[in-house]
Protein backbone atom coordinates (compact mmCIF):
# COMPACT_ATOMS: atom_id res chain seq x y z
CA UNK A 1 0.00 0.00 0.00
CA UNK A 2 1.52 2.85 -1.14
CA UNK A 3 0.93 6.43 0.78
CA UNK A 4 -2.01 4.55 2.17
CA UNK A 5 -3.12 4.19 5.79
CA UNK A 6 -4.52 0.64 7.32
CA UNK A 7 -5.64 2.41 10.32
CA UNK A 8 -7.60 4.36 7.83
CA UNK A 9 -7.92 7.93 9.62
CA UNK A 10 -7.44 9.82 12.92
CA UNK A 11 -7.09 7.20 15.57
CA UNK A 12 -7.23 9.28 19.02
CA UNK A 13 -9.12 7.97 21.87
CA UNK A 14 -12.24 9.86 20.96
CA UNK A 15 -12.15 7.61 17.58
CA UNK A 16 -10.98 4.26 18.93
CA UNK A 17 -12.82 0.70 20.17
CA UNK A 18 -16.43 1.29 20.32
CA UNK A 19 -16.21 4.75 19.36
CA UNK A 20 -15.30 4.15 15.85
CA UNK A 21 -15.57 6.06 13.58
CA UNK A 22 -18.37 7.97 15.74
CA UNK A 23 -21.01 7.45 18.66
CA UNK A 24 -23.59 6.95 16.46
CA UNK A 25 -22.47 3.88 14.71
CA UNK A 26 -22.74 0.71 16.63
CA UNK A 27 -21.86 -3.11 14.85
CA UNK A 28 -21.30 -1.50 11.14
CA UNK A 29 -25.02 0.05 11.81
CA UNK A 30 -25.21 4.08 10.61
CA UNK A 31 -28.19 6.92 11.57
CA UNK A 32 -29.02 6.45 7.58
CA UNK A 33 -31.26 3.27 7.50
CA UNK A 34 -29.69 0.78 5.00
CA UNK A 35 -26.30 2.13 5.13
CA UNK A 36 -23.52 -0.03 6.89
CA UNK A 37 -19.57 0.51 7.36
CA UNK A 38 -17.21 -2.43 7.52
CA UNK A 39 -13.80 -0.93 6.97
CA UNK A 40 -10.70 0.34 8.64
CA UNK A 41 -12.92 3.36 9.91
CA UNK A 42 -15.08 1.03 11.71
CA UNK A 43 -15.14 -1.06 15.31
CA UNK A 44 -12.70 -2.44 15.67
CA UNK A 45 -10.50 -0.61 14.44
CA UNK A 46 -7.69 -0.30 11.93
CA UNK A 47 -5.61 -2.42 10.51
CA UNK A 48 -7.23 -5.40 7.64
CA UNK A 49 -8.21 -7.97 9.85
CA UNK A 50 -11.77 -8.49 8.25
CA UNK A 51 -13.91 -8.32 11.55
CA UNK A 52 -15.55 -5.11 10.84
CA UNK A 53 -16.70 -7.15 8.10
CA UNK A 54 -17.83 -9.67 9.81
CA UNK A 55 -19.71 -7.55 12.26
CA UNK A 56 -21.00 -5.54 9.65
CA UNK A 57 -22.27 -8.88 7.91
CA UNK A 58 -23.87 -10.07 10.87
CA UNK A 59 -25.95 -6.75 11.89
CA UNK A 60 -26.97 -7.05 8.24
CA UNK A 61 -28.50 -10.16 8.11
CA UNK A 62 -30.06 -9.53 11.44
CA UNK A 63 -31.80 -6.26 10.31
CA UNK A 64 -33.15 -7.99 7.03
CA UNK A 65 -34.03 -11.04 9.11
CA UNK A 66 -31.63 -13.53 6.78
CA UNK A 67 -30.46 -16.65 8.06
CA UNK A 68 -27.17 -16.23 8.77
CA UNK A 69 -25.40 -19.45 6.33
CA UNK A 70 -21.66 -18.76 7.83
CA UNK A 71 -20.33 -19.65 11.46
CA UNK A 72 -18.00 -18.19 13.55
CA UNK A 73 -14.21 -19.56 13.23
CA UNK A 74 -13.15 -21.12 16.34
CA UNK A 75 -11.31 -17.91 17.53
CA UNK A 76 -14.84 -16.14 17.29
CA UNK A 77 -16.93 -18.75 18.94
CA UNK A 78 -14.78 -18.62 21.78
CA UNK A 79 -14.71 -14.74 22.28
CA UNK A 80 -18.47 -14.64 22.17
CA UNK A 81 -18.64 -17.48 24.25
CA UNK A 82 -15.96 -15.89 26.66
CA UNK A 83 -16.86 -12.36 26.30
CA UNK A 84 -20.62 -11.48 25.01
CA UNK A 85 -22.93 -14.38 26.60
Amino acid sequence: MVRGSIKHGDYNPLQMGAFRPGEDCEAGRTTIEGLYLCGSSSYPGGLITGGPGYIAANSIAEDLGVEKWWRPTTKMSRYIETYVD
